[in-house]
């Protein structure tokens, strides 16, 4: 089918959709982002103005005076050429208005079937939601999503119309933290519980309040088509739109971004196509793991946190986390890697090569990539809970160091953090430091480049703390309020003092317990034994390192607060 011309006027849901029309997904779109969670969020409004206008149309009694709500505009790119028979749009903008109407009536048809009304409804709505043309006589959907939201959607479709589900089945988490599910569920609440209502008020009205709810979406919603012209470039319009409740992402910028580059040509890429983004190496993002929260402060998600630490490790410089400033930074670190011959795949390479000691780092994969057997100590995320120094850690595992010499550096670089954490001195400009250690670097890590740049602070904010003012720190600090750092320099006692073998190496679940207990005046023989101090001197240090000890819940119960011996 040759591309057709449609003249940009407002349709209603049903005219748009019973058209022999397919709306795909491109790879560059965002993933479905509708939450039910968000109490005020588009899906909630949606349903609002579905709710209002299926109560007007049940008490009239009639669809005809009900005035469509405008639902906004859908940009697309006509993709028809070379197609037979449909006319087949990738969505610039819309997608999660598309999706959202696409999930209510599957939702719909659930309801139906339960009332016993299923192929009534089926037929209802075929012409909205299946295409005319089926493969190997199994109906297929107008709407493509992308992979990420496409094996859930495809599952609502093949529930609904009784088609093949998909081949590959998404694991039951994928599934239970599926947007695309969450608003099915959502709908198929909301819609039980109005027709229950309805049908209280008007008996035996179930089957009229169903009709009446696909007469809403279908009549009740009117959407603008507007086609871009063959000048247009639609990742470019993508990256220029954002006018859906929920904003775009770093990553959704630079996902658009890169398959922008990735199908010009003349601009001296290397021309990759939707392929690209097909491959394992980039499917590795579109993982829910990266929505997760890091948990290192700021609520920033897994995704948010490798970017601008990926990004310091290439171009040693400080990155900041901001949505805005940190795609400008994206997109001149890509200019750059251009500039030296790199296309996209291998811009999605480098991209993509600290991905593996990220996730170990933070607890998703329990072996260090490349098989090295390396002790990355308090870098560990369930440790430190701080990402500052990632930067560096990617520049020393990716380095072609032998394992000692990298085990050196971890060791040392380890030591000079801890120690500041001992003597209580900031961290504050640890997250300015270690880009700039990157470049000390000079693409060779070594440990003699390492000492040299952290012997070589100074201040109070950049000092390595020698051994002295870490016996002041440990006789007069206070450590028992510190849970990360007391727990974290028992354990690594432990880890350097034992092997293997050893029960006491893992200190998990063991509480740290006073030798001298805080209740230390409520005796007369711990009064004894600190005689030849004030009593302010001993309230002082009762909390230092040297009065600690790990011990098992049971026998720290059991030991209370008696004597020494």
């Amino acid at each position: 089918m040759s591309k057709q011309k449609h003249p940009i006027e407002r349709r209603t849901v049903g005219d748009w959709l019973s058209g022999p029309f397919v709306f795909r997904i491109p790879v560059y779109q965002r993933h479905y982002a509708w939450n039910r969670e968000q109490k005020f969020g588009p899906l909630h409004l949606f349903w609002e103005t579905v709710e209002e206008q299926t109560t007007e149309r049940l008490r009239q009694k009639s669809v005809d005076p009900v005035k469509p709500h405008y639902f906004g505009a859908i940009i697309v790119e006509d993709k028809t050429e070379g197609i037979v028979n449909t006319q087949q749009y990738d969505v610039v903008d819309g997608q999660q208005r598309l999706i959202t109407i696409n999930v209510a009536l599957f939702a719909i048809i659930g309801i139906a079937s339960r009332l016993g009304h299923r192929v009534d409804t089926q037929n209802k709505l075929a012409k909205y939601l299946c295409r005319e043309s089926a493969a190997n006589g199994q109906p297929q959907s107008k709407l493509v999503p992308t992979n990420f939201d496409k094996t859930q959607f495809q599952n609502l479709f093949a529930q609904s119309f009784g088609a093949q589900p998909p081949e590959h089945q998404d694991n039951d988490e994928h599934a239970q933290r599926s947007k695309v599910m969450q608003a099915y569920e959502f709908f198929s609440e909301v819609f039980a519980e109005f027709v229950k209502n309805s049908s209280e008020e008007n008996s035996g009205a179930e089957i009229a309040s169903v009709d009446a709810l696909i007469a809403t979406i279908i009549d009740g919603f009117e959407l603008i088509l507007i086609p871009l012209k063959e000048t247009d470039a639609a990742q470019k319009v993508f990256e220029s739109l954002n006018n859906t409740a929920t904003r775009l992402t770093t990553f959704d910028l630079i996902r658009n971004n890169i398959f922008y580059r990735a199908v010009q040509k003349p601009l001296g890429y290397d021309g990759a196509d939707e392929e690209l983004f097909n491959d394992e190496l980039w499917q590795q993002f579109e993982d829910l793991f990266w929505e997760d929260p890091a948990g290192h402060g700021g609520g920033a998600s897994h995704i948010e946190a490798y970017l601008p630490r990926m990004l310091m490790a290439e171009t040693r410089k400080y990155c900041h986390s901001e949505r805005d400033v940190l795609f400008k930074e994206y997109k001149e670190f890509a200019k750059a890697l251009n500039k030296l011959g790199a296309g996209v795949a291998a811009e999605i390479q480098t991209i993509s090569k600290y991905v593996d000691i990220y996730k170990y780092l933070v607890g998703k994969h329990r072996e260090p990539p490349r098989g090295a057997k390396i002790d990355y100590g308090y870098f560990m995320h369930a440790v430190c809970k701080r990402m500052e120094w990632y930067p560096v850690i990617f520049t020393i595992a990716l380095s072609d160091a032998p394992p000692a010499e990298k085990q050196r550096m971890l060791q040392l670089l380890e030591s000079f953090v801890i120690r500041r954490h001992i003597c209580k001195w900031s961290s504050a400009s640890y997250n300015l430091d270690a880009p700039k250690l990157c470049a000390a670097f000079d693409g060779r890590p070594s440990y003699e480049k390492l000492a040299k740049f952290l012997r070589e602070r100074s201040g109070a904010s950049r000092e390595f703390p020698d051994n002295d003012q870490i016996e002041f720190a440990c006789l007069h600090n206070d450590f028992y309020s510190n849970n990360k750092l007391k727990n974290y320099i028992f354990s690594r006692i432990a880890w350097h003092t034992t092997t293997a073998r050893d029960e006491v190496r893992n200190l998990e679940g063991l509480t740290i317990d006073h030798i001298m207990p805080r209740t230390w005046r409520e005796k007369s023989r711990w009064q004894q034994s600190v005689a030849d101090l004030q009593p302010d001197e001993v309230d002082l240090k009762i909390n230092t390192i040297g009065n600690l000890t790990p011990m098992s819940g049971r026998l720290n119960s059991a030991k209370s607060n008696l004597d020494w011996d």
